[in-house]
């Protein structure tokens, strides 16, 4: 999201942005038929993501809010993705960029935040991660129910450590190992091991997802699902 002009008087500040022409992730999906849930589909959303994400860190920013309505389409078609809603962002030093802050939407926040550990931008590609594996399954990452309270959430995510043991219901069948290593490869416990946003454009399954359409039954709890997760912040 680009920004034109900053001002302020008194009392506010005003940012001069560019019109975002196109919905939200989160109202494009539930607008969208199940049947286009392919492979190519999710691969075309995150990689733009991480194109996004890319320049960010690249130039010393974290976004560490990561989630469908901080992503925007820019134009009508909705064909071209931006990153907006910066306020949980922060400037780091790529000499010494550890935050300490315990902030987010907890459904994607990264375990490192939920440890109360130092953290990095990292926490950014754990979130693409988070969405990525709700898109390719429909499936919530976590076993609990929407009524979960916070504190049993967040010591899920503390402990959680993903695999290929976490894709073998039903909803994973069409989907690819191709797929299921590029999401656990932005789901690494240890920020060290996680892939960074421009390793990953690198991937081969961006380009080379199937298009084949997914059965409509396994995806069916998507936006259900994208919609109980991100009801509560930190």
């Amino acid at each position: 999201m680009k920004i034109y002009e900053t001002f302020e008087d008194e009392y506010k500040y005003y940012v001069v942005i560019e019109a975002m022409l196109g919905d939200s992730l989160l109202t494009y999906i539930s607008k969208t038929p199940q049947t286009k849930f392919t492979e190519k589909f999710v691969a075309g959303i995150l990689k733009q993501i991480l194109q996004g994400l890319c320049s960010c860190h690249s130039s010393g920013v974290a976004h560490r809010d990561i989630k469908p309505e901080n992503i925007m389409f820019a134009d009508k078609e909705c064909t071209k993705i931006k990153l907006i809603d910066f306020g949980f962002a922060k400037m780091f030093d790529p000499s010494d960029r550890r935050f300490q802050e315990v902030l987010g939407s907890p459904m994607y926040m990264a375990p490192e935040i939920c440890n109360r550990k130092s953290y990095d931008a990292k926490c950014d590609i754990w979130s693409c991660g988070i969405l990525g594996f709700i898109l390719l399954s429909g499936e919530l990452p976590y076993n609990v129910d929407e009524n979960a309270q916070l504190t049993k959430l967040m010591t899920i995510i503390k402990m959680k450590e993903f695999s290929f043991a976490d894709m073998k219901s039903d909803a994973w069948k069409s989907v690819s190992n191709e797929a299921k290593e590029f999401a656990l490869a932005m789901l690494a416990k240890e920020p060290e091991k996680r892939l960074s946003a421009a390793e990953l454009i690198l991937k081969p399954w961006l380009e080379q997802a199937s298009d084949v359409p997914p059965n409509a039954e396994d995806t069916k709890k998507c936006l259900d699902n994208i919609i109980k997760s991100h009801v509560r912040y930190l």
